[in-house]
């Protein structure tokens, strides 16, 4: 049976992935986390207050196969250029090599739409040029290109994994501030907008494709 190590579990996207695996029910979950988050009973969950702790010597002891690096700063307005830096780009490069050492099989990031910019005349895919605009997507872009170096000339599988907007049950960011506007009783002029079309991924159907890549 597989064994797949999720880190950042606790946050959104890796809440509801472990609840999609549970699912499955033909993997083993280690839930890493900086937080105490049970919600199951046959999952593995692993508090790390840094994860600058996972070495290569504890993915060997935990024995997975996989890892997917879910941890991300997104949506806070507070924090500093230099701390997205270090958990969306400098982190994830510091798990990848311990991964790599481990020797698992398959190294799964988590990045996001924003490398290709803000807005495209086109729809975009694996080929199309990036552009990242945000401290955000530049962070996460950075990342894709280290790990790239990384697991160049690896046995290690990496996936990239790049969504957009991400939109469910409890979401965080901009969509939910979307959906109160919308269910407020008030007429709003959205059909005279035909230039501002945007792309969501609804959280379950996320999932189900990491699932399918692992």
């Amino acid at each position: 049976m597989s064994r797949i190590l999720i880190v950042g579990a606790s946050g959104y996207i890796g809440t509801n992935l472990v609840d999609v695996f549970c699912k499955e029910g033909q993997y083993e979950i280690i839930a890493l986390s900086r937080s105490n988050n049970k919600r199951h009973e046959f999952v593995e969950y692993f508090e790390l207050d840094d994860f600058h702790n996972l070495d290569a010597k504890l993915i060997k002891e935990l024995n997975v196969d996989t890892v997917i690096y879910l941890a991300g700063i997104a949506h806070q307005k507070t924090v500093s250029e230099e701390q997205m830096l270090l958990v969306n780009r400098d982190l994830p490069i510091h798990i990848a090599k311990s991964s790599k050492e481990a020797a698992v099989s398959k190294f799964i990031f988590l990045s996001t739409a924003g490398v290709f910019g803000s807005s495209s005349e086109r729809p975009v895919n694996e080929f199309s040029s990036t552009y990242a605009r945000s401290t955000y997507a530049r962070s996460k872009l950075e990342a894709e290109h280290r790990l790239q170096q990384v697991f160049d000339s690896s046995p290690v599988k990496l996936i990239i994994v790049r969504p957009p907007m991400v939109y469910g049950p409890g979401s965080p960011g901009n969509f939910s501030l979307l959906a109160r506007i919308i269910a407020k009783p008030i007429p709003l002029p959205f059909g005279l907008v035909d230039t501002n079309a945007r792309s969501f991924v609804y959280i379950k159907n996320l999932c189900d494709m990491i699932v399918h890549v692992v």
